[in-house]
């Protein structure tokens, strides 16, 4: 995400709910502000529900502190006319490119090919076909899919995100897991199967650990399907358990 900002007038980053687009885009802004990479900063626009342009052009002059706030593109443009750089994160964008994505296309394409702004949009869906001929005729445009966690790596969030919310996890709660519904799932995952390791062996997280390998083998795992977002369910829940 951080090499498709700096190489591409817009990146996309698209994927299912839950999956952490907002995490990721979050990390990604603050590495690239920690170094500097945007002369005049990096603002985070949410667009949830809204897919009106003006409603839009009045989010963003909010988030870029314009003295005046933009009522059309081209206001927006010449205000920004001043800003060396910058990248604007658009956080929610699936009002938009649904209810009104030519407008917001053209929104889009006007806004980057006349100022010195990047986008990073954040969003479900790709960016639609009629989109891209809009808005990549004059800016490049980079699209990254976020799809779901591997089983280690999906083990290892679980085990993070419970300790966060003071819950550690051993062989007893491997079996507590597979007998509750899942955070995000329809239906119950099934009995985690678990070997003799000792409980100090268990408490192991680091690469390659026992219990890292036990619960993501586990089922109960398994049936969270790799999403980020029902894993630190999952976690939050266990923490729950403990107050």
């Amino acid at each position: 995400v951080v090499a498709a900002c700096m190489s591409n007038g817009l990146c996309v980053l698209h994927g299912a709910e839950g999956a952490g687009k907002s995490a990721v885009a979050l990390e990604a802004s603050v590495f690239l502000r920690q170094r500097h990479a945007f002369a005049h900063g990096i603002f985070v626009v949410d667009l949830q529900g809204t897919s009106q342009v003006k409603k839009i052009l009045a989010l963003v002059s909010s988030a870029l502190r314009l003295a005046v706030p933009a009522q059309r593109s081209s206001d927006l443009v010449r205000q920004l006319a001043t800003y060396r750089r910058c990248l604007l994160v658009l956080e929610r964008c699936e009002a938009a490119l649904t209810n009104a994505p030519k407008q917001f296309s053209w929104f889009l394409a006007t806004v980057l090919r006349e100022s010195h702004v990047s986008a990073l949009l954040v969003t479900r869906a790709p960016l639609p076909p009629d989109a891209h001929i809009v808005i990549g005729a004059d800016t490049s445009v980079g699209e990254i899919e976020l799809g779901t966690l591997p089983h280690p790596h999906a083990a290892r969030l679980l085990l993070s995100a419970a300790r966060a919310h003071g819950r550690s996890i051993g062989r007893a709660q491997l079996r507590e897991l597979a007998g509750r519904p899942q955070a995000g799932q329809a239906e119950e995952g099934s009995s985690a199967g678990c070997s003799s390791a000792s409980d100090e062996e268990e408490e192991d997280p680091s690469v390659g650990g026992r219990l890292v390998r036990e619960l993501a083998a586990s089922e109960a795992l398994r049936a969270l399907g790799g999403n980020a977002g029902a894993v630190l369910g999952c976690a939050q829940a266990l923490g729950a358990d403990r107050d």
